[in-house]
């Protein structure tokens, strides 16, 4: 059972400092929570678990201006939801920035849990391409009974689902339903940066100096419908919060080498940012051996 300071904390956390997002300017709620990302009580539990990812991986732990900028991030994801649901496309233009362009007709979209890419949906989605997310499904148990993540996770989804113009897409027979959305001439988006025990088939890429392995399931059914795979990342300025979207499209190679492609740009992004990787709490997952096939 929750005591009354970690109720407080899930409060603050997951409803109130994210739901201010919906009434303050943006640049002075970023503000308050750059300001605010000093504290080190605030998301103790989550920031201590990317630590642990992080100290798995170099043998030391990051430093305090690391674990600032990681709290800013989830606390930065977090309020997007409310942002996106009170906002118009105005907000785009006056806060992100866009380097690259959409391809006309439809296509695969691959991003990884790096920075925050709900507004990267809306920008599909003003020009012309509603976009289907594809992602694991949660209950209640999922949370093991604490019912605020649970709902913020569930308004999140709804807002996803909103901002793309399309459903979302659950796992655990999504394959077909991936498939028939990119041959009716939708786009889907999907993240190829989860452990390899979460996602059927992988390839083996070079990630963060090693060899590990990526899921291709998504990149197969492109290949197979004959679409193309377009990536991108999203992030925000440390100082001034402005958002940075920048789309890659993939080459027309092999999965093995749209994969090496995916690692090297998400790489890339965690050698300039690396705390805005919001996976560094499963990173010790990404060295373990995958059964699927190459």
């Amino acid at each position: 059972m929750k005591t009354p300071t970690q109720a407080l904390h899930e409060f603050v956390e997951w409803l109130l400092l994210p739901a201010l997002a919906a009434v303050l300017p943006w640049r002075f709620y970023f503000r308050v929570l750059r300001r605010l990302s000093t504290r080190e009580w605030l998301l103790r539990e989550e920031v201590a678990r990317a630590v642990r990812g992080h100290q798995t991986f170099y043998g030391r732990p990051p430093d305090t201006l690391w674990r600032q900028r990681h709290r800013l991030t989830i606390l930065v994801d977090r309020a997007d939801a409310f942002l996106s649901a009170t906002r118009g496309d105005r907000w785009l233009d006056r806060h992100v920035e866009r380097d690259g362009e959409w391809p006309a007709g439809a296509f695969l979209i691959v991003t990884f849990h790096y920075g925050n890419g709900l507004w990267a949906m809306r920008d599909l989605r003003r020009n012309g391409h509603p976009t289907s997310m594809v992602s694991i499904r949660f209950s209640a148990d999922t949370f093991a009974g604490r019912a605020m993540p649970y709902r913020s996770v569930r308004f999140r989804f709804r807002e996803v689902a909103r901002a793309g113009g399309a459903p979302v897409i659950y796992t655990g027979g999504s394959v077909p339903v991936i498939r028939t959305s990119l041959e009716a001439g939708h786009c889907v988006l999907g993240l190829i940066d989860v452990p390899p025990g979460q996602a059927g088939g992988s390839v083996r890429v070079r990630f963060l100096d090693r060899e590990m392995r990526l899921p291709g399931g998504m990149l197969r059914i492109a290949a197979e419908v004959g679409v193309p795979v377009v990536a991108f990342t999203l992030d925000f300025d440390w100082n001034s919060g402005r958002r940075m979207l920048r789309i890659r499209p993939l080459p027309a190679a092999s999965i093995d080498g749209q994969a090496a492609f995916l690692a090297a740009m998400l790489n890339r992004a965690l050698a300039e940012n690396a705390p805005a990787w919001q996976l560094w709490s499963c990173a010790p997952e990404f060295m373990a051996p995958s059964s699927g096939a190459a």
